[in-house]
């Protein structure tokens, strides 16, 4: 037996003696370590706070990468349903509206509002409602499916229902998520090749076909990792909402504005000078 000692290292050991001397030698190396560390004034505790503060420095910075990533992903939604919906108005209740959905789901703000996105140009608007967001919520939350693949398989059974096309893959792929039971399948086929259903008859198959899903979205919603991404969710909301931001934001897409039409004065023939006057005045003014 023996017992082996650094200046903040003690072992006890029963070995071998080849792997005594193997011990031996990793504590000298500490010890020689410690030695030359104190005489740049370090210490195993300040490097393991040095460790430490590095690891949070790099979660921040993390944590800013993914709001701002956030916030570009809002902004391109709204320009996404203003396109969808007709109006600027009508994309920023419909961003109100998903942004309060996600509020009390087990999902993230983004890729509800992706899947709402979808189901708005796949449906014609029919599944982007809260009713239908929440049969796919619940279908998802129902078989731990990711939100985006369910939506898109149920968007595409209401629209060839809905259609009278056929609807073979999307109900292949909703059997394979377990959503759908091969009976279930054969009837849904048969269906669509009868001939389109009017809108209510195709939301009432769907009810009928995944009701027993509901109420799976609210139980998710409650377990703990439905809470951590409600919270992380509610953090991100409350920072891209302050004025501190929004202005911060505002100023840094002021000045990509101002890049690219310094970029695009640059890239103006020389001899087009009615041009290259009217873009030099526009940046300008933007300043």
């Amino acid at each position: 037996m023996a017992t082996t000692q650094s200046n903040t290292v003690q072992v006890r050991i029963v070995s071998s003696d080849e792997s005594q001397a193997a011990i031996n030698q990793a504590l000298n190396n500490l010890d020689r370590f410690e030695k030359k560390a104190k005489g740049v004034g370090l210490t195993l505790g300040t490097l393991f706070k040095s460790y430490v503060s590095f690891g949070a420095l790099n979660f921040f910075k993390r944590e800013a990468n993914e709001i701002l990533d956030f916030s570009f992903k809002l902004e391109q939604a709204k320009a996404g349903f203003t396109t969808l919906l007709g109006s600027a108005t009508q994309a920023e209740e419909r961003l109100r509206s998903l942004t309060k959905f996600a509020e009390v789901t087990p999902f993230d703000i983004s890729g509800v509002v992706e899947v709402n996105k979808m189901l708005q140009s796949l449906t014609e608007g029919a599944l982007a409602t809260e009713k239908g967001m929440r049969l796919v919520g619940d279908a998802a939350s129902a078989t731990g499916r990711p939100l985006e693949e369910v939506g898109m398989w149920i968007g595409r059974l209401y629209a060839g229902l809905e259609s009278g096309t056929p609807v073979g893959e999307a109900t292949l792929r909703l059997v394979e998520m377990g959503l759908v039971s091969g009976t279930t399948k054969r009837e849904l086929d048969a269906l669509a090749t009868q001939g389109a259903l009017p809108a209510a008859e195709a939301m009432a198959k769907l009810d009928e076909t995944f009701g027993f899903a509901t109420g799976a979205m609210e139980l998710q919603a409650k377990t703990l990792p439905g809470l951590l991404t409600q919270l992380h969710e509610a953090a991100r909301i409350a920072i891209t909402q302050s004025d501190a931001y929004k202005a911060a934001y505002d100023t840094l897409k002021g000045y990509a504005v101002l890049i690219k039409d310094y970029a695009d004065l640059k890239a103006l023939e020389a001899d087009d000078t009615e041009r290259a006057a009217a873009a030099t005045k526009a940046f300008y003014d933007a300043k």
